[in-house]
């Protein structure tokens, strides 16, 4: 009875907010436009139906002068009384018009590369035509890959008259009341018929003269055929969807014509849109009203169905009323409490078509293992009606990137959608749909190109542009380039299905429960392999405090010629990267104590939402500030918080009592910190002045941790393949780790501790008489690799030194320079590249006081190998 009584109170409340959002409707709709009751005008016949209008009725409507409303940066017009003669557009805009420049302006008809345009042509101006109707009629759509059509655009021109129109008297003709809108599909596929529609939709709203069950479409694409979608236009529109190629004959007058998809309505394809101006507003409202009339039609066979605002989706109240979203969605977490097991949709593309999944089969083997109910499809041999059915019962839905993924907007409130992603190709147009119409979202990629299978032999035959094979095969991707777009999207690839199991769960967990799962961010600190000692506290305390970590950035500082290097830690100096892309995910999944999340899923989960504190301590000394996570939670993270509070008496190696004492009573959903560099002992306190490297590795839960961090395949790869050139896979070798730069002023700090200062400036004479001792007997061979971030003077300097000891003395650039691939690295790539040689060398001898050193003697204890420090 409790829950029948609270059923129907937040039902009420729910209405109550549909109810506002309905108010918005009659916001977008000018009621001018509507067709006459009585009076002026009369109602628009068929299109196939012409019938010839009154002399009375052609002085009252026909020779009406046409007026033209453009807005220049969306590339769209608004023309009222738009006449179309003979497949021939023109307006009349009066004795005495001045048309100069109105040339200049093309109204795009459609949406993606190649696309169509409307252009205004005035005689006195120039011999141009452009394309006629009759001719695009005859053309055959281009296909998305198709290298005869691919760079042939067609323009369509409005011939522009500074007269009266015509009267019509004698010829038949219609004058058509409904507002109108001139559009191409572009593509035949779903995805773009959709978002040519919805664009559609959009730019009559923006012009206020769109109504739901009042409006015409005309489509003015290449072929004479209708589009492959065409059921999609006709589901959201109230009177038969038009063809250029139907409309050749005889005369029709447009009381209100749109011409061009406004580019407002576009959707970023490559950054994420954190936009609250009005057209983003706009675009979730025009969003959220067709999704609703486009399920609706397609589930009625195709056929219009005008929605009514209380049946609207539920996002749509959520973007009214936050708090009644979240009482329903809690309310049917409850009522489906029967279900225990999700609905999970596994889509594969059709076998003749790229980016296919190679591992089809323990894919779908792991995923059985999953407490889900799964199902498999290809939808290739299914109705659209179908499809839409598979996705009005899923729960949770898997595809690889593509046109599939448009079918989130069918999916039902609480749905996840988990996109797949091949190697380096990511776009975000999907991700940021979903957010629009409120869909979760999240998504995999593949991190290893070993993991990828290229096919240029495919992709050769599809050239639409005259970029070189090097070029296209070559990273970075040239987003601006349909060849190197294709190459990189159409590679087929191999899934870890353990990566894409640990994407699932937590897609179950975001599927069961409304806000359940608690999770920990942080600031990185300072230079990177002391992010990874903050990254090391930061899981372990995510896991006594049972927190989901979001992985954190990582950055390195770039490059400043000429400037004094700073010890001080700035944000803005490094360049950022997410944190897979140096370690191994499925390494993580398969060690981590912690369970995790990508900040990308984190961040498409959180949903713009501000985090409501963050709390910070100092490191001591000024060493850590305000203004720095400040500045990373703004400018990296992009995470808008409400206020900071300052941990007063915490500092660093805390212990888990004193962890738990601070943090275990927040309740927040996002506990966000700043840096946790030490910030937990892992219950072996640090004994100062320091006189030995603190061994963590014996606490089970950091070893976990460290073992968990496996560098990169793309770095190891390229260490691995210039070892070999160098000969040093043959080769026993000793790697040592020559600190310098900033160092200097941190060892002052050691001024008073014993041998400790020089221990951390590493002198070349301190170095070569330690070496002589630790090394006497224990490693044979005479290579030294040396890793350093020493300028090029002092490099000279340690290679002319040690070179009377060592028959040959490399640094990183005398190894990447025996091989003839270059690798387009970075500051972090460098960093990790020398990690990796010196984690392989016979004997490894470092600096006891740094993190780098530090990363490198757990890699080592991990396999067993000899280390030392000076």
């Amino acid at each position: 009875m409790k829950l029948l009584l609270r059923t129907r109170r937040i039902l009420k409340r729910t209405a109550l907010s549909l109810l506002i959002t309905a108010g918005f409707v009659t916001l977008c709709f000018n009621e001018s436009w509507r067709i006459p009751q009585n009076g002026d005008g009369q109602e628009a016949v068929g299109w196939g139906n012409q019938q010839p209008v009154t002399d009375a009725a052609s002085n009252q409507n026909e020779r009406r002068i046409s007026t033209i409303e453009c807005k220049h940066g969306q590339r769209t017009c608004l023309i009222n009384n738009l006449h179309l003669v003979n497949g021939s557009f023109a307006v009349f805009l009066g004795p005495g018009f001045n048309a100069s420049g109105m040339e200049d302006l093309h109204m795009f008809t459609g949406i993606g590369w190649g696309t169509g345009y409307f252009r205004f042509h005035y005689n006195e101006l120039g011999s141009w035509q452009g394309d006629t109707l009759q001719g695009l009629s005859l053309q055959q759509r281009p296909m998305s890959n198709s290298t005869s059509n691919q760079n042939k655009r067609f323009v369509i021109p409005i011939h522009i008259h500074a007269s009266n129109p015509p009267n019509y008297i004698n010829q038949p003709h219609q004058y058509i009341l409904e507002p109108t809108i001139f559009y191409s599909v572009l593509w035949p596929n779903l995805f773009r018929t959709i978002y040519a529609a919805y664009a559609s939709w959009y730019t009559l709203m923006d012009y206020k003269i769109f109504f739901p069950d009042h409006h015409r479409v005309v489509l003015v694409d290449r072929s004479p055929e209708p589009a492959k979608f065409l059921s999609v236009v006709q589901s959201v529109t109230p009177s038969p969807v038009a063809s250029s190629s139907s409309l050749l004959k005889g005369v029709y007058i447009f009381k209100a014509a749109a011409v061009g998809l406004s580019r407002d309505a576009l959707i970023a394809e490559i950054v994420l849109e954190r936009g609250k101006e009005w057209r983003f507003a706009l675009r979730q409202k025009a969003l959220t009203l067709f999704c609703a009339t486009l399920k609706t039609g397609l589930l009625n066979g195709g056929k219009f169905v005008q929605v009514p605002a209380a049946e609207m989706r539920h996002n749509a109240a959520g973007v009214e009323s936050g708090v009644e979203s979240r009482r329903s969605s809690k309310l049917l977490n409850l009522l489906r409490g029967w279900s225990k097991r999700p609905r999970v949709t596994l889509v594969l593309r059709e076998s003749n078509t790229p980016r296919q999944i190679l591992n089809e089969g323990e894919v779908i083997s792991a995923l059985r293992k999953l407490p889900i109910n799964l199902s498999v499809h290809k939808f290739g041999s299914l109705s659209l009606l179908d499809q839409v059915r598979v996705m009005d019962t899923t729960d949770i839905f898997i595809t690889m990137h593509g046109a599939a993924v448009t079918h989130l907007l069918f999916l039902n409130t609480r749905a996840v959608v988990v996109e797949l992603f091949p190697f380096e190709f990511k776009k975000v147009i999907y991700q940021n749909l979903a957010a629009i119409v409120g869909v979760k979202y999240m998504y995999w990629q593949n991190q290893k190109e070993s993991q990828t299978r290229f096919d240029w032999n495919t992709a050769s035959k599809s050239r639409a542009t005259n970029m070189t094979e090097d070029r296209i095969t070559r990273l970075p991707i040239d987003w601006y380039n349909m060849d190197s777009k294709n190459y990189w999207r159409n590679q087929d690839t191999v899934v870890s299905a353990a990566e894409l199991g640990h994407v699932v769960k937590r897609a179950i967990s975001e599927w069961s429960s409304a806000d359940a799962t608690k999770y920990l961010t942080f600031m990185p600190w300072e230079q990177v392999n002391n992010q990874l000692v903050g990254f090391k506290s930061a899981c372990a305390v995510a896991k006594m405090l049972d927190r989901t970590l979001v992985l954190p950035h990582l950055g390195y500082k770039a490059a400043k010629n000429g400037t004094q290097e700073s010890s001080e830690f700035k944000v803005s100096e490094y360049v950022w990267h997410n944190f897979e892309h140096y370690f191994d995910l499925e390494t993580l999944v398969k060690h981590l104590p912690c369970d995790f999340i990508t900040f990308d899923n984190f961040y498409s989960r959180n949903q713009n939402r501000a985090l409501p504190v963050i709390r910070y301590h100092h490191l001591g000394d000024n060493k850590t500030s305000e203004s720095q996570f400040r500045e990373y939670y703004k400018s990296v993270a992009k995470l808008t918080f409400e206020k900071v509070e300052w941990d007063v008496n915490a500092y660093f190696q805390l212990s888990k009592a004193q962890i738990l004492s601070l943090h275990a009573g927040d309740k927040q959903r996002v506990l966000a910190l700043g840096s946790l560099y030490w910030y937990y002992d892992f219950e072996r306190p640090v004994q100062y002045p320091l006189t030995h490297v603190q061994n963590y590795m014996k606490n089970p839960e950091y070893e976990r941790i460290s073992r968990g961090l496996s560098i990169h395949e793309r770095i190891q790869l390229a260490a691995k393949m210039d070892m070999k050139q160098a000969g040093l896979l043959d080769e026993k070798y000793v790697a040592v780790h020559v600190r310098r730069g900033d160092y200097s002023e941190k060892c002052q700090e050691l001024e008073n501790n014993g041998d400790a200062k020089e221990r951390c400036t590493t002198s070349l004479e301190f170095m070569k008489s330690r070496l002589t001792g630790i090394l006497s007997a224990k490693a044979h061979g005479r290579v030294l690799f040396i890793s350093t971030n020493a300028d090029e003077a002092e490099r000279r300097r340690l290679r002319q030194g040690f070179s009377s000891d060592w028959n040959t003395v490399l640094f990183q650039e005398d190894i990447r320079r025996q091989n003839e691939v270059e690798h387009a690295f970075d500051g972090g790539d460098s960093c990790f590249y020398d990690q990796v040689i010196a984690s392989r060398a016979q004997y490894f001898v470092g600096n006891m006081f740094s993190s780098f050193t530090r990363h490198v003697l757990e890699m080592r204890s991990l396999t067993d190998l000899k280390s030392d420090v000076f």
